[in-house]
């Protein structure tokens, strides 16, 4: 695909066009779109990052549901904005299938404590933003 890359550092597959929201000069997309949502927008959420100011650390998801549906709207708004069977349209489906696959994945690993584990023996990323807001869940 064209819009796609792999991060060869984590061998993650990058969705280029729903990293950042589209450019204000695309004003239908505003007018058809209600609640934009970008991948660099949920990333900061997730750490509690609002405009200039330094990140808390705490998440404003309260619960995996909450992120789960803050970045549902990703996908959806693609859907909604391109045409049924574009590439754009395409892409946002397979980054849902990608993406529900990989949350199911990291819940599991949050609520096993596996992601706390690495995180405290340096393995892997802290799970002190969002751990904290899914442990109720597990």
């Amino acid at each position: 695909m064209l819009y796609t890359c792999t991060d060869d550092k984590r061998g993650l597959v990058i969705f280029d066009p729903f990293r950042n929201l589209p450019t204000r000069a695309l004003l239908d997309y505003y007018q058809v779109i209600k609640h934009p949502v970008s991948l660099s927008g949920v990333k900061k959420r997730t750490v509690g990052k609002h405009g200039r100011e330094a990140a808390t650390g705490i998440t404003d998801f309260k619960s995996w549901d909450a992120f789960e549906q803050e970045v549902s709207f990703i996908w959806k708004n693609a859907r909604t904005y391109n045409e049924d069977g574009s590439e754009m349209y395409n892409l946002a489906g397979e980054f849902e299938v990608r993406l529900t696959i990989s949350s199911d994945h990291a819940q599991w690993l949050i609520c096993s404590g596996t992601f706390q584990e690495a995180s405290r023996s340096g393995e892997g990323h802290s799970g002190r933003a969002f751990g904290t807001a899914v442990e109720a869940e597990c």
